[in-house]
């Protein structure tokens, strides 16, 4: 019995995720927010590093769900649907329609340097 091929890859994929990415796409989304409690909706939260904390576990497991889910779309594309859904219940004026392209926008221009790395691991187009 050995390790099959598909729980290899599925560990090396988790890997590519490191506390500098989560911590670079947890500051996206509170920039994208324009919240200091990054837009934390589902619970309540009090402080700003309390929210921090949430978004970053949201980034982790949501990255693990976009794995297991075989990497369809980008990894930010994948997490809005989350995060941000696009629907007239959660967004009656329509303004998480931009999400996705403001989160992306907004990591190049804090990290230009990882850009390529981030495209060949299909975090952003």
């Amino acid at each position: 019995m050995g390790v099959q091929k598909t729980d290899v890859s599925r560990e090396l994929e988790k890997e590519v995720l490191d506390d500098v990415f989560v911590d670079l796409m947890s500051e996206a989304i509170k920039r994208a927010e324009g919240d200091p409690l990054y837009g934390v909706r589902s619970i309540p939260v009090d402080t700003p590093a309390q929210a921090k904390r949430i978004t970053m576990n949201s980034v982790r497991n949501n990255y693990r769900r976009w794995v297991d889910a075989g990497k369809p779309d980008t990894f930010v594309d994948f997490m809005q649907r989350r995060w941000a859904p696009i629907d007239p219940e959660h967004d009656p004026e329509g303004l998480n329609e931009n999400w996705a392209p403001n989160i992306k926008s907004i990591l190049k221009q804090m990290d230009p340097g990882s850009r390529e790395e981030w495209k060949q691991n299909r975090i952003l187009d």
